[in-house]
């Protein structure tokens, strides 16, 4: 298997030849994960995000940007759960991985749900230290691994399509056909208020196993329209076929950001965030 993560000057002729690597759900796709998240927060957290918002939605894609620069960035965007048997079988804590799979191949294979969950607990630490800058940096960034999490071709070693014939599908599904078709009424159905998530690391994987299930219904519509591929009627089909899928994964996804947001807000001890500096002056 050729590794997304592998950092070499392999990996870097790949991000230039393969933009199906580039992205999860695209930038757009990103966006409206963590804008959608806001309006999820009760009433206490949400007027300090939307005070916030544009600085939230613009770091929903930092992370992708850093693969640019950071050759450990990109396995903390998936998990190739599939890989050595069962995905439900796979080590849930990372120490056991490694033994399993040896330190590198763990790696290799990806790290998105401790990801999560070390990013929730330094979210909490920021809001606790009332940090106002780290607060938005950290949330808005992860929003994004939380996004990816629910992203079914981030959960199998056959990313890509590239084991079954449908190379190219990452791109196609995630990020080109919600560039063409709004998803944004199509989401809300699928979004809910927040909640508080006792463990993040089991909300992770039990995020990425309901993912992982869905990874044949993409692959077998992109098969059923090979013929298509390459024309606008393909994204039409593909989006009659599996656009129901992508948006409510969007919109569990902004559910499931906003109720991490909210969890670390309640590890913090629900703390009185930081108000503007005009306010805090009066």
């Amino acid at each position: 298997m050729l590794s997304r993560s592998r950092p070499s000057v392999l990996f870097g002729l790949l991000a230039l030849l393969s933009p199906a690597l580039a992205f999860a759900w695209g930038e757009t796709g990103h966006e409206l994960v963590n804008g959608g998240a806001i309006g999820l927060l009760p009433p206490d957290l949400r007027p300090f995000f939307e005070r916030h918002r544009a600085e939230l939605v613009r770091l929903a894609n930092e992370p992708d940007r850093r693969k640019k620069i950071d050759k450990a960035e990109p396995p903390r965007h998936f998990l190739d759960m599939d890989i050595g048997g069962s995905p439900g079988e796979y080590p849930r804590k990372f120490a056991d991985a490694q033994r399993r799979f040896g330190a590198k191949a763990a790696q290799d294979q990806g790290t998105v749900p401790w990801t999560i969950e070390a990013m929730t607990a330094e979210l909490a630490a920021a809001m606790t230290a009332g940090d106002e800058a780290s607060i938005v940096d950290v949330a808005g960034r992860l929003g994004h691994y939380v996004g990816d999490s629910f992203v079914p071709l981030h959960t199998t070693s056959n990313y890509d399509g590239q084991l079954t014939g449908n190379r190219g599908i990452h791109k196609r599904w995630e990020a080109e056909m919600l560039e063409l078709f709004p998803f944004d009424a199509e989401m809300q159905p699928w979004m809910s208020p927040a909640a508080e998530v006792e463990d993040p690391l089991a909300f992770a994987f039990d995020t990425l196993l309901a993912s992982h299930a869905e990874v044949r219904n993409i692959l077998d519509a992109d098969t059923e329209l090979k013929p298509l591929r390459g024309t606008p009627e393909y994204f039409a089909k593909l989006k009659e076929k599996v656009g129901a899928l992508a948006a409510r994964r969007l919109g569990q996804a902004s559910t499931g950001t906003a109720s991490l947001w909210y969890t670390a807000w309640v590890k913090a001890g629900k703390p009185a965030l930081p108000e503007p500096a005009a306010k805090r002056g009066e």
